[in-house]
């Protein structure tokens, strides 16, 4: 409509432009931008005939798309490295904000775990998914071990200080997670070591 009003009020020499998406006929969405013009016009002035330019901005638009998401995920590594960095003076409070920060930047359910160097043991920090039934849960799950250096996946990557990524979850993992509570459903692990 906004394009059809502008259309109508169009000066010589002046052009109207929009950017849109619409569904070839391969199936895939294109990126569109057209740009038209007053080609004619009757005695009285109104306008009759118009020219048309369309152009295939896919690439373009997935460039620009690439970049918005490369500005905030770089938003958010300054965000995280200034909290881990400076903190808010309490351990507990700084790692509950990264959880939070970082389940919400990339969607999944968030658990911190901490080192303590005097005893070598490995406690929950803290958990954080958009869930709240989940991460009590988890917390009521974790609040149950205490895993020690060296042992299972948390106490191996903390120890060697080495991520491990796993992007095909085992039927044993499913299983495993599906008896804690039939709503979690994992669909990739990612164990990264943080240092601070």
């Amino acid at each position: 409509l906004e394009m059809n009003e502008a259309r109508k009020n169009l000066k010589d020499g002046h052009y109207v432009e929009a950017t849109y998406r619409m569904l070839h006929k391969d199936g895939n969405w294109k990126w569109l931008r057209s740009e038209e013009y007053v080609f004619s016009r009757d005695p009285q002035g109104i306008q009759i005939a118009g020219l048309g330019i369309v152009h295939d901005v896919t690439p373009l638009k997935s460039r620009e798309l690439q970049l918005e998401k490369m500005a905030d995920y770089n938003s958010f590594l300054v965000k995280t490295s200034r909290l881990v960095t400076e903190g808010s003076g309490d351990i507990k409070a700084t790692l509950q904000e990264l959880a939070h920060m970082i389940s919400e930047q990339f969607d999944v359910v968030c658990s911190i775990f901490f080192h303590d160097e005097s005893d070598g043991s490995i406690h929950s920090g803290a958990t954080y998914y958009y869930n709240p039934a989940i991460v009590e849960i988890l917390d009521g799950l974790f609040s149950k071990y205490t895993v020690k250096l060296g042992e299972g996946m948390v106490g191996k990557v903390i120890q060697e200080g080495v991520e491990f990524i796993l992007h095909e979850i085992d039927e044993d993992i499913k299983g495993r997670t599906a008896a804690v509570d039939p709503r979690l459903e994992p669909v990739g692990l990612a164990y990264l070591p943080l240092k601070g």
